[in-house]
């Protein structure tokens, strides 16, 4: 026994004594570095595209609204729901919250919400409230109607690694009529 581990002992000293010793031992200190790395790069390139998917999804329902000429179906309003989701394929679409308001701004840029509708635990506006609009989209909306369309995301990670706890991407965009005239619902 004692001269097989002699032996073991000496050919592990050979080992230590080589280039290759050096690179395994350099190997196995950046390991870890470069895992963090690797798995940090695809956790936020993964929450970026969740962003980006958030606003392509509210920026299409919006527009699909703002294009109507006149009126507007409720069946109409669930399809532009369903096709807001499309956009976030391949990723799960079961925490997107989407709604869609119809705002009319006076010549004074007093609000008022004519009709809101909300799907997938989102929350519709009262009709007849105030709606919060940018001081810019009133300006150029006097005595006219917006299209508000909005979308709420959260993104889970797949690891607790890098983040800790999934966050929420709220996204907003705002959409003239194209006919320049109130989209009623019916």
């Amino acid at each position: 026994m004692k001269k097989i581990l002699h032996k073991f002992g000496k050919n592990i000293k050979k080992f230590y004594q080589t280039e290759q010793a050096v690179a395994a031992v350099e190997f196995a200190m950046i390991l870890p570095f470069m895992l963090l790395l690797y798995i940090g790069t695809l956790e936020i390139g993964r929450a970026i595209e969740y962003n980006k998917r958030a606003g392509v999804a509210a920026a299409a329902m919006g527009d699909l609204v703002a294009r109507a000429d006149g009126s507007i179906s409720e069946a109409e309003i669930a399809d532009f729901f369903k096709a807001a989701k499309i956009t976030l394929t391949p990723y799960p679409v079961t925490n997107l919250k989407q709604i869609i308001t119809s705002v009319y701004i006076d010549d004074h840029g007093n609000t008022k919400v004519e009709w809101s509708r909300a799907e997938n635990g989102g929350v519709a506006y009262s009709e007849g409230s105030s709606f919060p609009l940018p001081d810019n989209i009133k300006d150029i909306s006097e005595d006219n109607y917006v299209i508000v369309s909005e979308t709420s995301l959260t993104y889970e990670p797949i690891t607790s690694f890098i983040f800790t706890s999934g966050f929420t991407f709220d996204k907003i965009y705002y959409h003239l009529p194209r006919f320049g005239k109130e989209i009623e619902l019916n």
